[in-house]
């Protein structure tokens, strides 16, 4: 018994460190292992200014938009700290994706972004969830204090998990009497 649990667990272990595989799903063809992000922008205003931060990208292949702005103590973009930005899709619910920046250590300013989006799609007869991941670096300018921020290099987002969602219904009715 001891023998077998020890292999299961083995087992366990040697899966859960199995590289992702993205595999077609019938009915969603159109989804890739690959997607380009474009249009990213983080602007983070002047401490004297009213222009709230904001940050917004695109995912045009999914028909994701995903966008958001504040102005409050933290700041949206601050270096290891997670924002919550909203996304819209046509046909599809909204969802959240997180966004990251991180610093180059040195100087302080900021090097690489991570974002992270899931797009909930009908394919054929079921529903999946695509979570994405995209990690590029940062080109920042600064004027009069404010800086803004473009993606880099080649934006592209991967398939890092694919997940069958299962249907909502209702409980069977009751037997009938005869």
């Amino acid at each position: 018994m001891k023998i077998a649990i020890v292999i299961l667990l083995s087992a366990l272990v040697a899966f859960s460190d199995a590289q992702f595989q993205f595999t077609p799903v019938h009915g969603c063809e159109w989804i890739k292992a690959t997607t380009p992000v474009t249009n990213f922008t983080l602007f983070h205003g002047a401490t004297n200014d009213s222009t709230p931060d904001s940050v917004r990208w695109q995912a045009p292949v999914l028909g994701l938009a995903c966008s958001a702005s504040e102005s409050s103590a933290t700041t949206i973009g601050s270096p290891a700290t997670t924002t919550y930005v909203p996304c819209t899709s046509p046909g599809s619910s909204s969802t959240n994706a997180r966004f990251l920046t991180f610093d180059d250590g040195a100087s302080g300013n900021l090097s690489n972004a991570t974002l992270y989006f899931v797009r909930y799609t009908q394919c054929a007869a079921s529903i999946y969830a695509f979570y994405y991941e995209s990690n590029f670096p940062l080109l920042c300018t600064s004027d009069a204090g404010a800086r803004t921020c473009v993606s880099g290099g080649n934006a592209t987002a991967i398939v890092t998990r694919e997940l069958w969602l299962p249907p909502i219904s209702s409980p069977p009715p009751p037997p009938r009497k005869i």
